[in-house]
């Protein structure tokens, strides 16, 4: 991560122009945690539903049996030391709740780790206002924060593999 011109910059993302300032970011930065701690949230969210056997896509309707992805921030460090997490919603099944449990916890640290270790390159894509809401029409939690937030009339969005994250 860096900072070109004042503002958070992808590894991945071209210099623009003839002239920049550039300042590399290590983990030890405030912006080098949060950004660090996003990326992660974004790994989690797509071992879950690997897990939880996510399938929906703008092209795919959601399965009523799939997870359901709510939000994964990346925590502030005056919150409590910093850290990411992520929030999902788990469906009825056969008129039962479907909860998740540290006995799941293995299964997702071998997905994550799977996913790391085929590095899958994070894909930065700027959508318009409508386009990020339309992505996120299948996941009512998604669609609710998309619609809560400020969005302007260009957003940014990551992909990693086949998930979805608002940046």
């Amino acid at each position: 991560m860096a900072r070109v011109n004042g503002q958070l910059w992808d590894i991945t993302r071209p210099l623009e122009g003839e002239e920049c300032s550039l300042e590399l970011l290590k983990f030890d930065s405030p912006e080098g945690k949060q950004v660090f701690w996003h990326s992660s949230a974004h790994i989690l969210g797509l071992a879950l539903e690997l897990r939880y056997h996510q399938t929906a896509s703008a092209a795919a309707p959601q399965a009523e049996e799939d997870v359901l992805l709510c939000d994964g921030p990346a925590l502030q460090e005056e919150d409590g030391g910093g850290g990411f997490f992520y929030e999902f919603f788990l469906p009825m099944k056969e008129g039962h709740a479907t909860t998740a449990s540290s006995d799941d916890f293995p299964s997702i640290q071998q997905l994550i780790a799977s996913v790391l270790k085929d590095r899958h390159p994070f894909q930065r894509m700027k959508v318009s206002k409508e386009l990020a809401l339309s992505m996120f029409a299948h996941n009512k939690f998604k669609l609710y924060v998309s619609r809560s937030a400020t969005l302007h009339s260009n957003t940014q969005s990551h992909t990693l593999r086949t998930f979805v994250g608002r940046s």
